[in-house]
């Protein structure tokens, strides 16, 4: 009987085929993100199936999953939004030319891909997508910077998904608390089960509260993608 080679091979170093950066138009990332909240929605008729057998903790943690999708949904619709603005405004296809796209920060390594790629965009759809995939724009000072760079009036998209007749608070106030309430709410259900941790009782929940998160963040994405296309030239 021959002897079996117990020796160990080589492990096989990035084998896998590097999938390309896709750009997707606004028309396109809309449909994305209106999608991501179909889906979302769609989870309300489980919920009230599981509410009418009495499963009211079930239905309860269904609505908790809906909060940690709505800002899921948020973060990578604004992701798509930066890659669309960038490639844009390189290609000359944007209004503006802000400061901080100005000011964005590329290696040597970054650089040589540049010049070795004149042909196509290649390059810079892979450092976006390098640069920022890991971060999250979850938070109201993140959703600020990206409308920053890519030369959005913050104040418009504020105005236009929170102005309310009479209303005492100021429409920038009320996106900074409610992008701000989604984003704890969703870190306490996602790393706490929804538990305080000062005395570890759990937050109760209702399924009003996860529709009227749903509706700012419809609200605050219309408003920013109907400045976007002010931003978007004609050709």
């Amino acid at each position: 009987m021959a002897e079996r080679n117990l020796e160990l091979s080589p492990r096989k170093v990035a084998t896998r085929n590097k999938l390309e950066v896709e750009l997707f138009g606004l028309e396109d990332i809309e449909s994305h993100f209106n999608e991501n909240i179909a889906s979302i929605e769609q989870k309300f008729d489980v919920a009230s199936g599981l509410k009418s057998e009495g499963k009211i903790k079930d239905a309860e943690d269904i609505w908790r999953s809906q909060i940690v999708f709505i800002d899921s949904a948020f973060d990578f619709y604004l992701h798509e939004i930066i890659k669309l603005g960038i490639l844009t405004i390189y290609h000359g296809d944007w209004a503006v030319r802000t400061e901080k796209y100005k000011n964005l920060s590329f290696s040597i390594t970054d650089i040589e891909r540049a010049l070795a790629n004149t042909e196509d965009d290649t390059w810079l759809k892979d450092w976006v997508n390098e640069k920022y995939t890991s971060e999250t724009f979850m938070r109201y000072g993140a959703f600020r910077d990206v409308c920053n760079l890519l030369g959005v009036c913050i104040k418009s998209v504020a105005d236009k998904a929170f102005y309310q007749k009479d209303s005492t608070e100021k429409t920038m106030d009320k996106m900074k608390r409610r992008i701000g309430e989604l984003f704890i709410r969703r870190n306490r259900i996602a790393h706490q089960m929804d538990r305080l941790h000062e005395t570890a009782e759990r937050q109760n929940i209702t399924e009003q509260e996860v529709k009227d998160f749903i509706t700012d963040i419809k609200n605050i994405v219309c408003a920013t993608n109907g400045e976007i296309k002010k931003n978007i030239k004609t050709k």
